[in-house]
């Protein structure tokens, strides 16, 4: 039985559609963005890049000495903390434009709204008190006295209780929101500046810069408070400094802007031991997250920066802002960022505004239909199939990418439609007409040739390089099978799966994925056992295309008469989101960050572009 696609499998539409013309086939991304599309009817090879990407436009003006900032989650309003105006601006995300003016308590900082977005709860640090905003009025709707100097606000899920830190006050104190009453305060012995919630709301997680450890009294640290019991079960000494705590979704990581070190130190919240060191700008102090966890956006007071972190890589970008940024939010397209410039009276919006164009069309063969990319994207193996009227004409061609020059192609005896590289780029494995050819990509000529027991669709080698397996789509009757090349003795063997297998893709930990035309399905594959590891997943009608994205977390597969990509999540084997692209979806690439997904649409001669930030 089939794996049916979860109930929150989503339909959404492609975020750009690049147009070439031809009938594009195969598609890679190389390790610099670059995009190379195979397009057989052409005989070309089209080269997509890239221009723009996060960047600021004009900023908005706001009240004075803004601080805290918070989106709502449908995303039409940010609202904004101005601590020198005592008030609340209110922005609309659509005209960038302020809509509405707030007047709250005295010295606004912390800022939160909560998840059905009816109200905005304020932390007044001059006035120890809590403004509640009902956002369909714009109006202050109630008033709650808390502790002396309340900075940090975090909301629950559920929108029931709200948490206060009160920085002066050595206490957070616990809103009960349906009666609109401190329920409980939990005594601290030091001041907590700010606070986040895990997902379940069981922990809360509280930078308190003064207090300490046993063994390290100058230290900053994290309290961790158990919710239920408002008992401190954790200390956990992060430098000097600490600022802001943020928690991922999945819960796993916090996150901790340290000040006085222009650090964020990565907390593992189930050992609740610092894991990580990230070096980012001058002084952070507020820091975002976004919904999947890839990105941290972080406030860099004194470089007037914003640091953007890949949590995956920990590589750092950054983007200049205006003066003294603060505050830092995400809206819930995980495109949009707004950041309070304290000094500035103003906030900066960062919007990635990256666009696709086609750069250079390559002449690399007769009919080219596959391709693949040495692992240092120097080079790119084309398969191109020939043409029944010009003998001869199938041959396999390398590119050199850096100045898109084609070497003299290689003639070879097969029909190829397919190619995968080893992991050491040292052997290009190209099949077609019931064979696979081994090329050695230095000396750039055939070493051998392998007999397949049937006409070959698709190809991937194993991250070991061992193996070598191969789809074989044939006809409704022909034999459903993946053949499986051992790398090192040329010997065959066979693994039976779905009917018309049509092509396959192997993630990181050697399990691979197949695309089974006929019954709409993909099966998955334990490389090492040779054998399957769990049902098929159902996916579209006729998938053709199959791509695994760099951190293994997602399969995408190209329905090739849905004119759709299904997404899916290894780890739980299901479906989970559906993407409408352009016609005739068949190749498909992800981008080394995961961030972008490129499937070659045949039938309608473009190239979609997905933003995996909105899946």
């Amino acid at each position: 039985m089939d794996s049916a696609p979860t109930a929150s499998a989503a339909s959404v539409v492609a975020t750009l559609t690049v147009r070439m013309g031809g009938q594009p086939n195969g598609v890679i991304v190389l390790p610099d963005g670059r995009v190379y599309v195979a397009c057989g009817i052409t005989d070309h090879v089209t080269v997509i890049g890239s221009t723009g990407g996060l960047g600021t436009g004009t900023p908005i003006p706001v009240g004075a000495n803004p601080e805290g900032v918070a989106v709502s989650p449908d995303g039409r309003r940010a609202y904004v903390a101005n601590s020198g105006g005592n008030s609340v601006s209110v922005v609309d995300t659509g005209s960038g434009q302020v809509s509405g003016t707030v007047p709250v308590g005295a010295g606004p900082r912390g800022v939160v709204v909560t998840p059905d977005g009816g109200h905005v709860y304020v932390a007044n640090s001059d006035g120890s008190t809590v403004s509640v905003i009902d956002t369909s009025s714009g109006q202050v709707s109630g008033t709650v006295p808390v502790g002396a100097g309340p900075r940090g606000v975090a909301v629950t899920r559920d929108g029931g209780r709200v948490y206060v830190a009160n920085s002066v006050g050595n206490s957070v104190s616990v809103i009960d929101t349906g009666s609109g009453q401190v329920s409980s305060t939990f005594t601290l012995d030091s001041g907590p500046r700010a606070l986040a919630l895990t997902p379940d709301g069981g922990r809360l997680y509280v930078t308190t810069p003064d207090k300490g450890t046993a063994s390290n009294p100058n230290t900053g640290t994290v309290s961790v408070i158990d919710t239920s019991s408002g008992q401190v079960t954790a200390t956990i000494a992060v430098g000097t400094n600490p600022a802001v705590v943020v928690i991922a979704a999945d819960g796993l990581h916090a996150y901790v802007t340290v000040a006085g070190e222009n650090a964020v130190r990565v907390i593992d919240t189930a050992t609740n031991q610092v894991t990580g060191t990230i070096t980012v700008g001058a002084s952070p102090i507020g820091v975002a997250v976004t919904a999947d966890g890839r990105r941290l956006y972080v406030a860099d007071a004194v470089a007037n920066t914003v640091s953007i972190v890949d949590t995956g890589t920990s590589q750092v970008t950054t983007v200049t802002v205006g003066s003294s940024p603060v505050g830092v939010a995400v809206a819930p397209d995980g495109r949009t960022v707004y950041v309070t410039n304290g000094g500035a009276r103003s906030v900066s919006v960062i919007r990635d505004t990256t666009s696709y164009q086609v750069t250079d069309t390559i002449s690399a063969g007769s009919n080219c239909l596959g391709l693949a990319a040495m692992p240092e994207g120097r080079n790119i193996v084309v398969a191109n199939a020939g043409r029944i009227e010009n003998p001869g004409s199938a041959s396999v061609s390398l590119i050199e990418t850096g100045t898109n020059q084609v070497s003299a192609p290689i003639p070879v005896a097969i029909t190829p439609i397919a190619v995968a590289l080893a992991p050491d780029g040292r052997r290009a494995y190209v099949v077609g007409s019931s064979a696979m050819v081994v090329v050695d990509t230095r000396a750039f000529q055939v070493v051998n040739t392998v007999s397949l027991s049937a006409a070959p669709s698709g190809v991937a080698v194993t991250p070991d390089g061992r193996s070598v397996y191969i789809a074989h789509v044939g006809s409704p009757s022909s034999e459903p099978i993946v053949s499986v090349v051992d790398t090192a003795t040329n010997q065959v063997s066979k693994i039976t799966v779905g009917v018309r297998p049509s092509t396959v893709a192997i993630a990181g930990n050697g399990r691979a994925y197949v695309t089974n035309a006929g019954p709409g399905n993909v099966s998955v594959i334990d490389t090492a056992l040779k054998q399957a590891a769990g049902p098929p997943i159902r996916v579209g009608a006729n998938p053709l295309g199959v791509a695994v994205s760099p951190d293994g977390q997602h399969a995408y597969v190209t329905n090739f008469f849905d004119d759709t990509v299904s997404v899916i999540d290894t780890s739980a084997g299901q479906v989970t989101r559906t993407v409408t692209v352009g016609g005739g979806p068949w190749g498909v690439a992800v981008s080394p960050d995961n961030r972008r997904v490129f499937v070659a649409n045949t039938v309608a001669g473009t190239v979609s572009v997905v933003d995996t930030d909105l899946l």
